[in-house]
């Protein structure tokens, strides 16, 4: 199982960093992560505010690293969003809030994502 965490990616009125572990080599993580990175939905989620794990989801698996979406995991900052591939209640108000807060300080906003290989 490997881990990575990429370098802060800028966006716009954010650094972001997302990192990846369960992954079979850190080539397989860094691509996941620079998938979540670089995908147009999760820009748009993190620079509208909008805790959306779905997005995070969809560019995970836009990766084409193959993995049991069963055991995916994902938090932004420290508000856990889904686990075992199912979304959980969150406190959304709270985490839109996380965003917001960092997008008004040119602040960090961390994605960690746990894939489970199949």
């Amino acid at each position: 199982m490997w881990f990575s965490q990429l370098n802060w990616f800028f966006f716009s009125e954010y650094l972001t960093k997302v990192r990846v572990n369960g992954a079979d080599n850190e080539a397989e993580a860094a691509r996941i992560a620079r998938s979540v990175a670089s995908s147009s939905l999760t820009k748009a989620a993190v620079y509208g505010r909008d805790p959306n794990w779905g997005r995070i989801a969809a560019a995970a698996g836009k990766a084409d690293i193959l993995f049991d979406q069963n055991k995916l995991r994902i938090m932004l900052g420290n508000f856990l969003l889904m686990d075992g591939g199912q979304p959980l209640p969150f406190d959304r108000p709270a985490a839109s809030n996380y965003l917001r807060k960092a997008g008004e300080t040119r602040g960090k906003v961390e994605i960690q994502i746990s894939i489970g290989k199949l």
